[in-house]
């Protein structure tokens, strides 16, 4: 792993406290940034309370634990510590540990969210416009085919399980989708690892590794698709080509995971999909860069590189108008 160097610093802040009498020392904690203003809550509902106070534009920063939260309906910015304990940092994952379901129409303002790890459902109800970087879903879907989700983007995610109705303009970057059970209309994918569990309909892939992971019938990419410099891994013992449905251009097929991949095993969420030496030398994108998670503009990283609480301790009670005493350390990647 590449050395990191994290800068460490604490902040002893009076914020103005949101619906806060008391609190307690070391709990999860929500900051809610709106017109140069700080509201700080707390606990395993301190996401809800946030999203509730703010408005569209505004930044709510989250610390390591576990939050619930049921619906986003506003275009703001969410910040996560990560969606992985970080061993250097010392900071642990934020964790949405309940079904959550977006609803939102940009405007002027995206909705934006980075470092979070979504451990149960994620649904799309509308979704326009977003930006969604370096988060984990364990399931995510947009439902039936008439919910849509357009101009999207996802940088650095990763899936346990899609399935995905309509997509149009979405683009996945540097992402691992172990499990697609349904792909729709508009879907793009740049350098992106993608398991394949049915057949890949209407899909653009650039420089990305197809796995077909169905031994009996397995699945291809579909008539309406068309890869560029992109692996096909068969998933079996047949050698037929998972791209022989598709519109293809420069591509590579293999058998296994086992001829593309150092040390391959089946961690969907910690897998490192690292290609061997003389993989990544012959299979090249059409950036110059290898193909998989490791090549093009963005290579996979799924560290936060904003400023991350990793350490908060509040007062015991508020003053008389209203304002607390915090203590935060927090940690940035150079």
């Amino acid at each position: 792993m590449k050395n990191r160097l994290f800068y460490a610093m604490t902040m002893a802040m009076v914020l103005l406290v949101a619906g806060i009498n008391k609190a307690a020392a070391q709990t999860q904690v929500a900051t809610l940034q709106h017109n140069g203003e700080i509201s700080v809550f707390y606990g395993a509902t301190a996401l809800s309370e946030a999203h509730e106070a703010a408005q569209d534009g505004d930044v709510i920063t989250l610390s390591s634990g576990a939050f619930t939260m049921d619906t986003i309906t506003k275009a703001i910015t969410i910040h996560g510590a990560g969606l992985m304990t970080d061993t250097i940092s010392g900071t642990a994952p934020t964790i949405i540990n309940s079904d959550i379901a977006a609803n939102v129409v940009s405007g002027t303002q995206p909705m934006t969210i980075e470092g979070i790890l979504f451990a149960k459902a994620f649904s799309v109800k509308n979704l326009s416009n977003p930006r969604l970087i370096k988060c984990y879903f364990n399931s995510f879907t947009t439902g039936d085919y008439t919910q849509l989700m357009a101009q999207s983007q996802f940088v650095n995610c990763r899936f346990r399980s899609v399935s995905i109705g309509q997509a149009v303009n979405s683009s996945f970057v540097n992402c691992v989708l172990w499990e697609i059970d349904y792909i729709g209309i508009g879907m793009e994918a740049y350098n992106s690892y993608i398991r394949l569990n049915v057949d890949g309909e209407n899909m653009s892939a650039f420089n990305c590794i197809f796995d077909c992971i169905r031994t009996y019938n397995p699945p291809y990419l579909g008539t309406n698709s068309t890869a560029f410099n992109c692996i096909g891994i068969r998933g079996s013992t047949s050698n037929s080509s998972p791209f022989v449905r598709a519109f293809t251009q420069d591509c590579w097929t293999y058998i296994n995971n086992g001829e593309v991949f150092q040390n391959y095993n089946t961690e969907y969420l910690t897998q490192l999909l690292i290609l061997k030496e003389e993989i990544a030398c012959t299979c090249i994108g059409t950036d110059g860069t290898q193909v998989g998670i490791h090549g093009g503009p963005y290579p996979y990283n799924d560290h936060p590189y904003y400023m991350v609480v990793k350490h908060c301790t509040v007062g015991d009670r508020t003053t008389d108008d209203g304002h607390l005493s915090v203590d935060i350390e927090v940690v940035t990647e150079e």
